[in-house]
C-alpha cells in the first residue's frame, strides 16, 4: 500500500511540472537572432538510457558554438507551431537518438515524422537510432518514408549494422544514411571508486524483454553464494521524476554509482550493456526482443573482453562460469586505451553532426 501510495504522489507531482510547462524553452524559441541547434524530443521520464543519450548529444552539439535549444518531448507538438515562425534558415534540428525508430514505439516515430513535415528546408540530422520496422507495408513506416523525401537535407545515424543495412535499403535516396555508435559510448566515466563483492541485476520490464531460461536459476546460484552480494534494480525507475535539464545530470551519475560501485553487472537493457562499458565493470548480457542489443554488441563492442553476451546456444554451465572468472579477487584493471576509444567513437559521430 506505502509503494502504492508513492506511486501515486510522484506521478502527480510529474503531471503537474508538465501541466504548468515549468521547463518549455519559449524564450529561446523566439530569441531568432542567430542560427540555432535544436535538439527535438528529449525525455522528461525515468529512462536513464534515455537520458544519457541526451547528456552525450548536448556535449557533443555544444562543439558546433551554436545556442542549443533543448525541445522535450511532451512539448514537441506545441513548439513545432512556435518554431514554424521563429524558424532561422540556417538553424539545425536534431533528432534524440535510442531505440524506438519504428513500429514497437510508434509515438516517437510519430514525433519524427511531424519535425520532418515541419521543417523540410533545414538541415536535419537523427542521431544514432536501431530500427524496428515489423510491416514495411504499413501506415506508419509508409508515413515515415513520405515525410522523410521532402527534406532536402536529410541524415540518419544508425547505431548497428543491421539497422543500417535496413536504412540502406529502404529509406529513400535522399536521405544521406550513416553507421555511427550509440552515442553514450562517446562518453568516459571510469573514474574509480571502491568496487564492492557485488553483482548488480539490472533487467527490462517492458514490451522489449525476451524471456530467458538461464537467467532465474543463474540468480539462484548467485544468492547461494554467501560471499557475494546480490542486488536487483533497472535503468527505468519504478516511481515518477520530472528530469530536465536542469537535474539530468545528478539523476544520471547517481543511477550510474550502482554500476562503477559493483564487481559485476548483469543485464538484458542495451544502456546496460554500455553503462558497464563505460565504467569499465564486467557485465553478462541477455539480449532483448528485437536484438537492438546483439546487433549493437557485433556491431561495436564484439571484442572487449569485460562484455559476455549470452547467446541462444550458450548453456547455464557456461554463464556460471564466466560469472565465477569474472568474481575472482583479482585487482580490476582499467582499459588503459579506453580514452582513445571514446575520441574514437566521438569523432565518428562528430563526422556527420
Amino acid at each position: 500500500m506505502i509503494l502504492n501510495y508513492k506511486y501515486l504522489v510522484t506521478r502527480e507531482f510529474y503531471k503537474f511540472r508538465k501541466t504548468f510547462k515549468f521547463d518549455f524553452p519559449k524564450q529561446a524559441i523566439l530569441n531568432n537572432q542567430s542560427p540555432r541547434v535544436f535538439l527535438m524530443g528529449t525525455p522528461e521520464y525515468m529512462n536513464y538510457g534515455d537520458h544519457a543519450i541526451t547528456l552525450a548529444q548536448v556535449s557533443l552539439l555544444r562543439q558546433k558554438k551554436m545556442p542549443i535549444v533543448e525541445i522535450p518531448e511532451s512539448y514537441l507538438d506545441e513548439a513545432l507551431a512556435l518554431i514554424s515562425v521563429n524558424r532561422h534558415p540556417d538553424d539545425i534540428f536534431y533528432g534524440q537518438g535510442g531505440g524506438n525508430m519504428g513500429d514497437v514505439w510508434p509515438e516517437q516515430e510519430v514525433l519524427r515524422q511531424k519535425m520532418y513535415a515541419a521543417f523540410p528546408k533545414n538541415k536535419m540530422v537523427i542521431f544514432p537510432q536501431s530500427i524496428n520496422f515489423k510491416a514495411l507495408d504499413g501506415k506508419l513506416f509508409q508515413k515515415t518514408v513520405a515525410a522523410m523525401q521532402d527534406v532536402q537535407d536529410l541524415t540518419v545515424l544508425l547505431r548497428d549494422q543491421q539497422s543500417y543495412i535496413f536504412a540502406k535499403t529502404y529509406f529513400p535516396a535522399n536521405v544521406k544514411v550513416r553507421l555511427a555508435p550509440d552515442v553514450v559510448l562517446a562518453l568516459d566515466d571510469a573514474d574509480m571508486v571502491a568496487r564492492q563483492t557485488k553483482i548488480m541485476a539490472f533487467m527490462r520490464r517492458d514490451t522489449e524483454k525476451m524471456q530467458q531460461p538461464l537467467v532465474e536459476p543463474l540468480f539462484q546460484f548467485i544468492k547461494a553464494h554467501d560471499e557475494w552480494a546480490f542486488g536487483q534494480d533497472d535503468t527505468v525507475d519504478d516511481y515518477w521524476k520530472y528530469i530536465t535539464a536542469h537535474n539530468r545530470e545528478r539523476h544520471f551519475a547517481q543511477k550510474l554509482m550502482a554500476f562503477k560501485q559493483a564487481k559485476l553487472i548483469i543485464t538484458d537493457r542495451l544502456h546496460g550493456m554500455i553503462f558497464a562499458y563505460i565504467t569499465q565493470t564486467p557485465v553478462i548480457v541477455f539480449d532483448n526482443n528485437n536484438h537492438k542489443i546483439k546487433n549493437l554488441y557485433y556491431t561495436w563492442l564484439k571484442d572487449e573482453p569485460n562484455i559476455y553476451l549470452v547467446e541462444e546456444a550458450t548453456t547455464l554451465s557456461a554463464v556460471v562460469e564466466q560469472v565465477e572468472k569474472f568474481m575472482q579477487p583479482a585487482e580490476l584493471i582499467l582499459d588503459g586505451q579506453r580514452g582513445e576509444k571514446q575520441q574514437q567513437f566521438m569523432e565518428q559521430i562528430n563526422e556527420y553532426l
